[in-house]
């Protein structure tokens, strides 16, 4: 039974492992295209954020900066347009993106399938039930054979290691 467990767990870690070289592959690609990383990271941790919050972090650290003599946000146009428009097609496709991780957030939360706030027929309505689909298979790989909830753990007050099969 330890074997059985030993080799989930090495397979499992490859899978981290090569799902890390992906994710590293990925960000080097960008920094070689121009993308600053570092500033992708804070859009990142703001984008975690709901707008008002974000929008509260951002002004709050524009006036820490103020308080430390920084000139950073004096100027009254330093976040204008710089002509870097976002084409429609990727918007269109982010956006998509975006409603799909929604779905599956609220699927794998157990939201009801109806709940799904894009108007039927659209492309982002049918990402987000793709993404709510991808939730409650994540739920139903969770639970114990009989569907009822997850899968039994041995151990005190059911905190060990889930039971396998029984040699």
């Amino acid at each position: 039974m330890f074997l059985d467990f030993y080799r989930q767990l090495r397979r499992e870690k490859r899978a981290v492992d090569e799902a890390n070289g992906k994710y590293r592959a990925a960000r080097k690609r960008a920094e070689a295209a121009g993308v600053d990383l570092k500033s992708l990271a804070l859009m990142e941790s703001l984008s975690k954020l709901d707008e008002a919050e974000a929008t509260t972090r951002l002004r709050t650290a524009l006036r820490y900066a103020g308080w430390a003599d920084m000139k950073i946000g004096e100027q009254t146009d330093l976040f204008a347009a710089d002509g870097q428009a976002v084409p429609e097609k990727a918007q269109a496709e982010w956006r998509e993106g975006v409603a799909e991780e929604a779905g599956y957030d609220a699927g794998k939360s157990g939201q009801n399938r109806d709940d799904n706030p894009y108007p039927l027929g659209t492309p982002h309505a049918a990402a987000w039930d793709r993404g709510w689909c991808a939730g409650q298979a994540v739920i139903a790989a969770e639970m114990g054979p009989d569907g009822t909830g997850p899968k039994k753990k041995r151990g005190r007050k059911g905190r060990g290691a889930e039971m396998g099969p029984q040699e």
